[in-house]
């Protein structure tokens, strides 16, 4: 990963991952499984306030749109921890 960049976008939060990612597909099922489970066992737990999360691949850009349930706030240095915590795991324990 070379860079890691949060933006708001009304109630929902942005996120752009730069470079490459270690097991890219891995990374992306738990991303995905983040909407169904709630949970990537992440030290901050913001991940369990996402209600919706669509990832799009950019090229060599991860996009992420994270939204919180309606009338909620999602922290963005939360879902920070949350991503870098995901990208560190090591290649085939990314599933939360």
């Amino acid at each position: 990963m070379d860079s890691l960049k949060i933006e708001r976008d009304g109630s929902d939060l942005v996120v752009r991952i730069v470079g490459p990612v270690h097991d890219a597909q891995g990374f992306h099922d738990a991303v995905k499984a983040c909407r169904r489970t709630g949970v990537w066992s992440c030290p901050s737990g913001e991940c369990v306030r996402i209600e919706r999360c669509d990832v799009q691949h950019e090229g060599d850009t991860v996009v992420l749109r994270l939204t919180p349930p309606a009338g909620q706030t999602l922290s963005s240095a939360g879902i920070d921890e949350c991503v870098r915590y995901v990208i560190a795991k090591p290649a085939g324990s990314t599933r939360g």
